[in-house]
């Protein structure tokens, strides 16, 4: 009888000991499982901060710019022509076309019109051309333009002749607001027409472009300063900023 007592005292020991254990285990399993949520909650706050912050900066940036890729293709051209009035300037508008003349009127080339999506179609910026815009070097005309709405900022440029010409858009530089553009727009080339130099304004800020392939293809300088101090000085100099 005192064996059975003392054999169910110690079932009864084991079975407290037993319920602890488990106790502690449970509770260490939930500690566990509570921390895991934590975590995975943390981490999905994170994650959502995150993305809500990519996506304030993509709203930002859809405000003020598309993002297009740049790019760049061949137009042909109507070559040389003559025209019955005499003109003092370089360049005219004429019948909603623009002729650019490099031989003081003896010849002009008419620039051709793009109307491939994102790029600009010059008939839309003939208010906005001066000297400024246009660049005779090397025996080839660039011109520079565009940059309002949905129309990137373009270059245009083709032989002296007129014959055949090649677009390109500069990325990102395309306006969402369709009155605004750009205040003025440099183009110009130096060493022998192999270095391009492109600076636009837009109240006080500026955006910066250096070509090292004859105008093949532009870069984006701005984050350079000595690039930047280059292209300003470059264009002070020819008088034609302040």
């Amino acid at each position: 009888m005192k064996f059975k007592k003392k054999l169910n005292k110690r079932k009864y020991i084991a079975i407290i000991i037993a319920v602890v254990a488990l106790g502690k285990i449970g509770y260490e399993a939930f500690d566990k499982t509570s921390l895991a949520i934590d975590l995975i909650n943390l981490g999905l706050r994170k994650k959502a901060l995150i993305e809500a912050k990519k996506e304030e900066s993509h709203n930002q940036e859809d405000e003020y710019t598309y993002v297009d890729d740049s790019k760049r293709y061949a137009l042909v051209g109507d070559g040389e022509i003559k025209l019955d009035e005499k003109y003092h300037q370089d360049y005219i508008v004429k019948e909603n076309k623009l002729y650019i003349t490099a031989n003081k009127g003896e010849t002009w080339i008419r620039i051709p019109d793009d109307v491939e999506p994102g790029t600009s179609c010059i008939t839309d910026y003939f208010n906005e051309i001066t000297n400024n815009n246009i660049v005779i070097s090397n025996d080839e005309v660039s011109i520079v333009y565009g940059g309002r709405g949905s129309d990137n900022i373009t270059v245009l440029s083709g032989d002296i002749q007129g014959n055949i010409w090649s677009v390109s858009t500069l990325g990102k530089t395309a306006n969402m607001d369709n009155e605004v553009g750009y205040d003025n727009m440099y183009i110009d080339f130096v060493d022998n027409g192999k270095t391009g130099y492109i600076l636009i304004k837009q109240g006080y800020g500026e955006i910066f472009y250096r070509s090292v392939n004859s105008g093949v293809t532009w870069d984006n300088v701005t984050t350079y300063n000595e690039y930047e101090e280059t292209i300003t000085l470059h264009f002070k100099n020819k008088q034609k900023i302040n």
